[in-house]
């Protein structure tokens, strides 16, 4: 008897049948949820501010908005920590569709469509509320700092 469990997979070994990228997603894991109710919303006027011309075809802008909106739902801020997620992390290469953001396209897009992410968040709220999802009874810290006295008594 071995003290330490065999690897189910070699690192070298070849498969006969890969993996697809929707197979390594769990049918109710959450990404699939949130890329379901993006897909519903009207992008037409986020389409309409793209032109086609020369250079690479632009990324469809729910793609890239998806990303930011579930990297915050993940606590996740950063352009460059979505740009690792997006190369790292299953949900999130699921969710861009195996694309490779990087974390300048995401800050322009930011920058550019300010205003559309907040309304596009808020409607995500709202109807992660109507499903029961979110709950508005949690207490939030900010960072306020207090002079206080630390010393024992």
């Amino acid at each position: 008897m071995t003290r330490w469990a065999n690897t189910s997979l070699e690192r070298e070994q070849i498969v006969l049948f890969s993996p697809t990228l929707d197979s390594c997603i769990d049918e109710d894991h959450p990404v699939r949820l949130f890329d379901e109710i993006l897909v519903e919303l009207d992008w037409s006027v986020w389409e309409c501010q793209y032109f086609s011309g020369i250079g690479q075809p632009a990324i469809h802008p729910r793609i890239i908005a998806s990303a930011i909106l579930y990297g915050m739902s993940h606590g996740i801020r950063s352009s460059r920590r979505l740009e690792w997620a997006c190369k790292n992390a299953v949900d999130f290469i699921w969710l861009v569709e195996g694309r490779q953001i990087d974390h300048s396209t995401f800050c322009n897009f930011r920058n550019r469509f300010k205003k559309e992410l907040k309304n596009i968040f808020r409607q995500l709220g709202q109807v992660a509320m109507a499903m029961g999802m979110v709950n508005l009874n949690q207490i939030a810290f900010d960072g306020t700092k207090i002079r206080a006295s630390s010393r024992r008594w």
